[in-house]
């Protein structure tokens, strides 16, 4: 029941010092890093080089040592050695763009982990054409690899792209966009700008003035590594000064779209903006749509439907509400279908406490450090405060079924102007009723 829910907020404790932050706990003599380089002031353009970027790093020549060499070096002296391009909205609605890292060594190693990683960044062979071109070829296979497994994904960043600018950002350097750009990369002319830029791109960004360094260690022993990061963050090139995101979302990103590939079934995404997040209708609107994706959205895709799968909700962070389905056989109906579910979803008392049991249950599951870590570092660069974060569980708990019931018109009425993108095979798609812009899916089989 809710008053299972425990009162306090699970907190993880944090110490700054300039541009390293750091989390004491218990972690077994296993020293955690999540390392940002902030490039927010980048442009889309230059963050599809960065997103490239992050690949290339996995697999590239350093120094003296050739790809495999290194790997072992690394592998050797860490653990989950990795590499991402992390886009969203801080509270205030401004686009954070960084590049992380993350990587786990036992404290003996720490110091040597951080050397290899030094080296990496300042002699790293990021021009290498057979290098590029290979990490361009692996990202297309992962294309091709996941996107019948995750096309409800795809549908849905594609469908929420125009909704605040680092969704677009999202859009263009990891979904179906980056993947048709991507493919323009590894055309002549286009590739050769591509190893030229590649070099040029990670000198702007690997710079002592665009790092935070996240560390989550045990107590003991703790200022030996702290000052062993502090050294590594001497030893990075003096850069210019950071800048905040100017970046807008495009006139013309708001549109339908339809992306065929051959498949028998379809998946489908519909998405919107709802207010801020600390406000009552948006609070509202996430347990209205909780309840939903688990009752009548689920009665009437799922099981009267046919499809494998549908969801709805609200990401608090973006400040959007989502619809999607997965593995579904009809198309037009099923998306008219996210309508009808809100209209017949039925308030009541046992299903609003499911659904801020659900909800705010998620504060309390455990993590381990290294969860903790990343998630610290996340909360500290989108400006995600303990307070912040109590006053919405506190909203979200003393919510009534009135007052979710009476959101409901709200919802409906802007799910009229919400946007859809469907993957799908090209009859399906022409033959839906829906006003779609077509386009093929790259490097697949279509029918």
């Amino acid at each position: 029941t809710i008053s299972d829910i425990p009162n306090n907020l699970n907190t993880i404790p944090r110490e700054e010092r300039e541009s390293v932050i750091i989390s004491k706990m218990p972690s077994a003599s296993i020293v955690y890093s999540d390392i940002a380089f902030d490039v927010s002031d980048f442009s889309v353009e230059d963050l599809e080089y960065v997103s490239l970027l992050s690949r290339v790093m996995l697999m590239t020549d350093v120094g003296k040592m050739d790809y495999s060499s290194f790997l072992s070096s690394m592998r050797f002296v860490t653990g989950a050695f990795s590499s991402i391009l992390d886009i969203g909205s801080d509270c205030n609605g401004e686009e954070k763009d960084s590049l992380i890292f993350r990587f786990k060594s036992l404290s003996e190693h720490f110091d040597e982990a951080l050397d290899l990683l030094l080296k990496l960044v300042k002699e790293g062979n990021f021009s290498s054409p057979d290098r590029v071109k290979a990490a361009l070829r692996d990202i297309e296979s992962d294309y091709e690899a996941s996107v019948v497994r995750q096309a409800h994904s795809f549908a849905l960043g594609s469908a929420s792209r125009s909704l605040t600018s680092s969704l677009y950002t999202t859009e263009r350097t990891e979904g179906l966009m980056f993947w048709y750009r991507v493919g323009e990369m590894l055309k002549d002319g286009e590739f050769e700008k591509t190893c030229k830029r590649l070099p040029l791109i990670a000198e702007k960004t690997f710079t002592k003035e665009r790092i935070i360094y996240h560390m989550t260690l045990d107590d003991k022993g703790s200022e030996e590594k702290i000052k062993s990061v502090e050294s590594f963050i001497s030893k990075l090139n003096k850069g210019e000064k950071r800048g905040k995101s100017t970046k807008v979302v495009p006139v013309d990103a708001k549109k339908n779209l339809g992306y065929s590939f051959s498949s028998p079934v379809t998946y489908s995404a519909l998405a919107g903006k709802a207010p801020d997040e600390e406000s009552k209708a948006t609070s509202c609107m996430r347990m209205l749509l909780s309840m939903v994706s688990q009752n009548s959205l689920w009665s009437l895709i799922r099981e009267k439907g046919g499809a494998y799968g549908a969801g709805s909700g609200v990401d608090i962070n973006e400040d959007i509400w989502y619809f999607y389905t997965y593995r579904d056989p009809r198309l037009e109906k099923s998306i008219s279908d996210f309508s009808s579910a809100v209209e017949i979803e039925e308030i009541t008392d046992e299903k609003l406490e499911d659904a801020k049991l659900k909800i705010l249950s998620r504060d309390t599951r455990p993590m381990g450090p290294q969860s903790k870590g990343l998630l610290d570092l996340r909360r500290y660069i989108y400006n995600i405060s303990d307070e912040l974060r109590r006053t919405l569980k506190e909203s979200q708990l003393v919510l009534t079924k009135e007052e979710v019931e009476s959101i409901k018109g709200t919802m409906l009425k802007a799910m009229e102007g919400g946007s859809i993108t469907v993957l799908a095979g090209r009859k399906a798609l022409e033959n839906s009723g829906l006003s779609l812009e077509i386009k093929a899916l790259p490097f697949a089989v279509h029918s």
